[in-house]
């Protein structure tokens, strides 16, 4: 009985929604470390990942450009296309699957949380009564209040 409640487990978390399987995602849920990227023109970029978009695009804050040389260059920010990164190394204290199931756990919190607010208000207060129209005063050409 257990090993078939852990196959349903491992069913359940294999089919992730497609948004959910990319590596952009992977990528969101390690914000703020240090990363090593690779890149097709052979150059090696690590810094902290400040912001990941959809299509792999990242920028870094305070990040060292490595030449195949062996030069570095030490940049303040910068921004890397996704099209240009080969590979993505994550230092060895960061367990990925941990910080992808945090990652989607806190985003699934916090899509429940906006549906509450988005909810109607309860049926007591649809059946409330419709309170009467305010009273307009107007004023007599004479200067007194009409009667």
């Amino acid at each position: 009985l257990q090993k078939a409640n852990q196959g349903t487990k491992r069913q359940r978390r294999k089919y992730l929604p497609r948004t959910h399987r990319s590596l952009a995602v992977l990528l969101e849920s390690v914000r703020d470390e240090r990363l090593c990227f690779e890149l097709k023109n052979e150059t090696t970029l690590s810094g902290l990942l400040f912001d990941v978009d959809s299509n792999l695009n990242v920028n870094l804050v305070d990040a060292v450009l490595q030449n195949l040389d062996g030069t570095k260059f030490r940049l303040d920010e910068t921004y890397v296309n996704g099209s240009m990164i080969r590979y993505v190394r994550f230092p060895d204290k960061i367990d990925p699957m941990r910080s992808l199931d945090h990652y989607l756990d806190t985003r699934a919190r916090i899509s429940r949380a906006g549906m509450r607010t988005k909810r109607p208000c309860s049926s007591s207060f649809n059946n409330r009564p419709i309170p009467p129209p305010p009273i307009q005063l107007s004023v007599q050409p004479g200067g007194g209040v009409p009667p």
